[in-house]
């Protein structure tokens, strides 16, 4: 499983890195840690971790331990980015994984975006419904203001209104 995910994420990594670029105008790297040393094996891994794992009585080392390491421009992404460009980063991941795995053969996605305006201001947030536009998936989409001229011009769907938990459909 460990040498899947590696696959995964190293081919993940070239969607990443373009749908960083025009997200952020940045280059966003990743690595995948697996979870214990790169130079055992997990067999030898768990062995050599037995003891103590029974003292604290929790497994130390595994698949169950990976980590994906963001970087944005080299750096490490964590406590680093604003709010916007951690929503910009968690977009272009998600994005560019529904792409990937289109590319791979996945059915429609179905994909939920709640109040993508919010904490962008409008250079990111056509940059990021553009790249959401460009998918072929099913799309709903929230928002606070709904007048907002970005939003209306993604691909015409039906649009509704909800108000004290009430639905009304807009023409």
């Amino acid at each position: 499983m460990a040498r899947q995910r590696a696959e995964y994420v190293n081919v993940l990594s070239g969607y990443v890195a373009s749908t960083g670029e025009r997200l952020l105008g940045g280059e966003i790297t990743l690595e995948l840690r697996a979870g214990w040393s790169a130079d055992q094996s997990l067999a030898e891994a768990l062995a050599g971790s037995w003891s103590r794992d029974v003292e604290r009585q929790q497994t130390t080392v595994g698949p169950h331990r990976a980590e994906l390491m963001i970087r944005l421009d080299g750096a490490g992404a964590r406590g680093r980015v604003s709010r916007g460009q951690q929503k910009l980063l968690a977009a272009a991941l998600l994005l560019a994984q529904l792409q990937c795995d289109a590319d791979r053969g996945s059915k429609l996605a179905v994909l939920l975006v709640d109040d993508p305006a919010a904490e962008l201001d409008a250079e990111h947030l056509e940059a990021l419904l553009t790249e959401i536009g460009s998918l072929r998936s099913q799309l709903f989409v929230t928002a606070l203001e709904p007048q907002n001229a970005l939003i209306e011009s993604l691909s015409p769907g039906r649009r509704f209104h909800v108000e004290h938990g009430k639905v009304a459909r807009l023409v």
